[in-house]
């Protein structure tokens, strides 16, 4: 009986948690997008941050600080039993 109530509030969790991780892959997701449908739209106009080192180094870091974002983020909805 107790294995069984364990198992049901652990889905019960994974439930409510499914927005929270939806919304972590989406900004994980968005700034990629968002790169994309500039570099379609206006070609050449984020070629800034790829030949000067100052912008590969702000790439960089922006990559950094997302990766660490959506990690946070997902931690943040993971509930233990």
């Amino acid at each position: 009986m107790t294995l069984k109530e364990r198992l049901k509030l652990a889905r019960q969790l994974k439930v409510i948690t499914a927005q929270s991780r939806l919304s972590a892959m989406i900004v994980g997701c968005l700034p990629v997008v968002l790169a994309i449908a500039i570099n379609i739209m206006s070609p050449g106009y984020l070629q800034a941050l790829i030949d000067d080192s100052m912008g590969r180094m702000l790439l960089v870091a922006a990559l950094v600080l997302e990766v660490l974002g959506v990690f946070v983020m997902n931690k943040m909805s993971t509930m233990r039993l």
